[in-house]
C-alpha cells in the first residue's frame, strides 16, 4: 500500500504544493480550448432544437 501511495505523492505535491496555480491553469487552459473546439456544435445543436421547438408549436 505504501507504493501504491509513492506513486501518487509527486502528483498531490504537484496539484497541491507551493506552485499549485501553475498545474490548475494548465488544466484548465487544455479544458477550455477543448470547450472551444465544442462550442460550435453546441451552438448549432441548441439552434436546431429550437427550429425543431418552434415547428412543433
Amino acid at each position: 500500500m505504501e507504493k501504491f501511495f509513492a506513486f501518487f505523492q509527486p502528483l498531490h505535491e504537484l496539484f497541491y504544493g507551493d506552485n499549485w496555480f501553475i498545474a490548475w491553469g494548465i488544466v484548465a487552459g487544455i479544458l477550455l480550448i477543448a470547450g472551444c473546439f465544442q462550442l460550435p456544435s453546441f451552438i448549432k445543436s441548441l439552434k436546431a432544437a429550437k427550429a425543431r421547438n418552434s415547428k412543433k408549436a
